[in-house]
């Protein structure tokens, strides 16, 4: 049998690619933000236009990406973003180079355990290996290219190719300055276990140098002298600088110990190696490579650096996999039943990670997870009218915007999260009231620096007041685009009405539950006569049974097929004096785990503004077997001193409005005209010519607002 035939380890390696990007784009397209990717695209976009990796970092000043680490690796990437300037190009190039991991290792398996049916299992186990999902599907780091490059490096050390495990050393090198660690363990490795101490010798002092270079050349060019080292914050317990950070671990062994045997420290050891059975310890000249990194990581005063849910373990996961099949080589040296029981091991292997990420949080970037994170991949009708802003922002304009639209936002020299904006006048804000409350999310002053722009699917753009300026659209396409810069481009909107809806609130308090449990009364405030929609968010939720086995909890899914039932009565009294002018039970396949805007139509039921109206909120059952089946759902709160909410925790049976005094359910109200406001973007002359046609097919818009001259500073 020839085991060189092995093309689909390749086919495979572009599968794990397709299903990465794919997932990744689906989260972009949901505006579910990925950890630190915003800022790398910024980086690149300022790149292209001149400032050589500088983002602004949710502050009023420029960065370099020096100042805290020193990545060339980025640069020597960056001209595939230049061909393609798409905030997705950076996730692909990410990608592609992240999925050829698992070919070093395959061809590596098949060297060592002499069995395709043996490498495959170690290939499809890695790919399901939750701490290598984590450092590429949770956000970008460049760190994160390590495990390929280093696992390249070592297959190609193995198969005697010095100079290209030299160059694979030397890419390592140039990711960050911890990536100094692995290489200088893989040089030592290639100089006590291969015949190419000499390129060994090269890597080990290169990697000496790179430290140098780092510390005492590239760090002080980038950092003013009274400046901590970003990276020496990372072990703030220990000192400032990285002489004293070095001092004191040497000199408080027992506290060091002490750190490193906490039962989390330990906890993220066992989730490491554990998923590979502990095998790696059976060849610790191969695991040692990977152990300084993991030391560091729980070292570190920064919790993040031992989670598994980041990069940080990155440059030690080819180490715990390479030292797992060397492993089983040794173990295979048995003479009776040598490929049963390596195999066997494999298949333990291949079953435990499948469990853990079939089961348990880990497992929320598979699919097929009973945890698989829905509601980051659901692209739902308020993601499509946020891309309709999104797309229509020049890049000139400086914007805040929550974390979930930032990705979105990157291509321009100023951005910023909508909690860091404060102080800094940046030309446009886009609004989510609906995001996570941990944002300490405020809207503008909407008084005196900003006004309201754009409103859809409770998603609000303001805009700087200096900056608005409002035409009728005849006057605008006659002679007013005439006043402006015809070569610079601009944002314009026309609202088919001047009676904008009304809300609640515009800041979420809290979610609370709507179940068999748990219903909801809201008193509605008809501010107006002729209401035509009444709005409100909702999100489903999954049932679930936790099982703990071998003291890890378990998540099953559990059956429930209740749909959420939307009420509207007249009456002073909503438990016993009222009618019911509206019903329905909203399709649960209809909504998603994330908010989705329900709307019921006012027009039709001849409201009566003089009137008392309530929202009600419960459960339609559906029974089986003559078992009540039921699910979850979640609405949203804000601060409301004058809103009329009761809360049941029985099912309707009683009644409180004490469960959330001065807090109300998130809605709106839309009176007269239902049209949305209609933004285009573009140069004078691409406005007038929009604005003509839009008035073509349409008598509803009269008016236009144009944001006007553009700060190039804050």
């Amino acid at each position: 049998m020839n085991i060189r035939k092995t093309s689909l380890i390749y086919v495979v390696a572009i599968a794990y690619f397709a299903l990465s990007f794919s997932l990744t784009y689906t989260r972009w397209k949901s505006h579910s933000p990925s950890l630190d990717y915003h800022a790398y695209v910024q980086m690149y976009w300022n790149t292209a236009n001149g400032d050589t990796l500088m983002y602004n970092r949710g502050s009023e000043n420029q960065y370099s990406l020096y100042k805290a680490h020193f990545s060339p690796f980025l640069l020597m990437i960056f001209p595939i973003y230049a061909l393609v300037q798409h905030p997705l190009t950076l996730y692909f190039v990410f990608f592609a180079v992240i999925s050829t991991s698992v070919i070093p290792l395959y061809f590596f398996a098949l060297d060592k355990l002499q069995s395709k049916l043996s490498a495959w299992l170690i290939a499809l186990s890695f790919l399901i290996y939750f701490p290598f999902a984590f450092t590429h599907r949770q956000g970008f780091a460049e760190e994160a290219f390590a495990t390929p490059l280093l696992l390249w490096a070592f297959y190609l050390l193995h198969k005697q190719k010095p100079w290209a495990f030299l160059a694979f050393s030397f890419l390592t090198l140039s990711l960050r300055i911890n990536m100094v660690i692995p290489v200088f363990m893989l040089a030592l490795y290639a100089i006590a276990k291969s015949k190419y101490k000499v390129h060994g010798l090269f890597v080990a002092l290169l990697s000496l140098f790179w430290l140098f270079y780092t510390l005492y050349i590239i760090y002080p060019n980038f950092n003013l002298p009274s400046e901590r080292l970003y990276i020496a914050g990372f072990f703030s317990d220990y000192g400032n600088t990285a002489g004293e950070i070095a001092k004191n671990v040497i000199l408080h062994p027992l506290s060091v110990v002490e750190k490193i045997t906490a039962p989390e420290k330990l906890n993220y050891m066992r989730w490491l190696v554990g998923p590979v059975l502990f095998l790696p310890v059976l060849a610790p000249e191969i695991l040692i490579i990977g152990v300084p990194v993991l030391v560091l990581n729980m070292l570190s005063s920064y919790p993040r650096m031992s989670h598994l849910w980041t990069y940080y373990h990155s440059s030690s996961l080819p180490f715990i996999w390479l030292a797992t099949v060397v492993a089983l080589e040794r173990i295979g040296r048995i003479k009776i039943g040598r490929k049963v029981i390596v195999n066997a091991l494999l298949a333990a292997i291949f079953i435990v990670n499948f469990l853990i990420v079939k089961n348990t949080p880990n497992g929320q970037h598979f699919p097929f997870s009973n945890w698989f994170n829905r509601s980051t991949h659901e692209v739902t009708a308020r993601d499509k009218a946020a891309d309709e802003i999104l797309t229509n922002i020049p890049t000139i304009y400086s914007v805040a915007s929550n974390y979930g639209f930032l990705e979105n936002t990157a291509q321009r020299k100023w951005q910023f999260p909508v909690a860091n904006f404060k102080g800094y006048l940046v030309d446009l804000v886009l609004y989510d009231p609906l995001a996570l409350t941990g944002e300490a999310l405020e809207i503008p002053d909407t008084d005196k620096e900003y006004g309201r722009l754009f409103t859809n699917n409770l998603f609000f753009l303001f805009a700087r007041r200096d900056l608005i300026k409002k035409y009728s659209i005849g006057d605008f396409i006659t002679r007013e685009f005439k006043n402006y810069d015809q070569n610079a481009a601009y944002l314009a909107a026309s609202n088919p009405s001047e009676k904008l809806p009304t809300y609640s609130g515009m800041t979420t308090t809290r979610v609370v539950d709507i179940n068999n449990i748990y219903n909801l009364v809201q008193k509605l405030d008809f501010a107006n006569g002729n209401p035509a929609v009444l709005q409100f968010p909702v999100e489903k939720t999954e049932l679930v049974r936790r099982v703990k086995i071998l003291g890890v909890d378990f998540l099953l899914p559990k059956r429930g097929t209740g749909a959420l039932k939307a009420e509207i009565l007249e009456g002073e009294d909503f438990e016993k004096n009222y009618k019911i002018v509206y019903s329905k039970v909203e399709e649960r396949n209809e909504l998603a785990h994330k908010p989705s805007i329900l709307s019921i139509d006012l027009s039709k039921l001849q409201i009566d503004a003089s009137r008392t109206y309530w929202l009600k909120l419960s459960m339609e059952t559906n029974t089986s077997g003559g078992v009540s089946l039921f699910n979850s759902y979640k609405v949203y709160l804000t601060k409301n001193d004058e809103s009329d909410l009761r809360y049941s925790l029985d099912g309707g049976k009683a009644w409180s409005g004490n469960n959330y005094p001065k807090q109300s359910l998130i809605y709106s109200i839309a009176y007269d005209s239902v049209k949305d406001t209609i933004l285009t973007k573009g140069t004078p002359q691409q406005l007038k010519q929009q604005l003509q046609e839009m008035t073509k097919t349409s008598q509803d818009y009269k008016d236009v607002v144009v944001v006007g001259a553009v700060t190039e500073k804050l």
